[in-house]
């Protein structure tokens, strides 16, 4: 898979939850605290700026955008509690299935999620939520695409890239991003230029 290594970088957020870095690889949960009339936002290196509490907190796009071909490429979640990470794609609005925001049901594939995530254990978001057992805590995943054959494979590069999950047969509407979501936990997940 790593033949098919691309630079992929993170696009803006609009989500005052989340922090993207300077050079577009890095990606952080924000804690607003209450303060006042205010809301402070403390950052995890003690910053504090006002911001507008948000109810509903989601992950964040990289680009370039894959319609096309095979694309590959790894990220460091080491030392958090809690992320999601894969492939997002708009669904048709015929498929698309009602949910409730924050609620775990929302990333499956019908809604055009093709990704796993990480709490405690290793979760796949199919139909029903599948819980994997990890051999080692990961701290490096590499994400794998091949567009026309529909399939998303995840590696922990920790374990030499040891296959964690594998979507089959995905059926992409149309172009495709790399997909982050760091959680309500504060520490970064950073994507990697060359091997964990």
């Amino acid at each position: 898979a790593r033949r098919y290594w691309v630079h992929v970088t993170l696009t803006p957020s609009n989500n005052q939850n989340i922090v993207v870095s300077e050079n577009k690889r890095q990606v952080m949960y924000v804690h607003y605290q209450k303060h006042g009339s205010l809301f402070l936002v403390k950052d995890n290196y003690g910053c504090q700026y006002e911001g507008i509490k948000q109810n509903y907190f989601d992950g964040i796009l990289g680009c370039p955008s894959i319609t096309s071909g095979k694309h590959y490429w790894e990220v460091d979640v080491s030392g958090k509690s809690a992320w999601i990470l894969g492939v997002y794609g708009p669904p048709s609005l015929q498929t698309t299935k009602s949910f409730a925001y924050g609620q775990f049901s929302k990333y499956q594939p019908i809604n055009g999620y093709w990704v796993i995530g990480w709490q405690n254990q290793y979760i796949s978001y199919e139909e029903n939520s599948i819980s994997l057992t990890p051999i080692v805590p990961p701290s490096c995943i590499g994400v794998f695409i091949d567009y026309e054959a529909g399939i998303v494979s995840f590696f922990s590069v920790t374990q030499h890239t040891f296959l964690i999950y594998k979507f089959s047969a995905c059926s992409f509407a149309e172009e495709v991003f790399p997909y982050f979501n760091p959680m309500q936990c504060p520490k970064p997940m950073t994507i990697c230029q060359m091997s964990c």
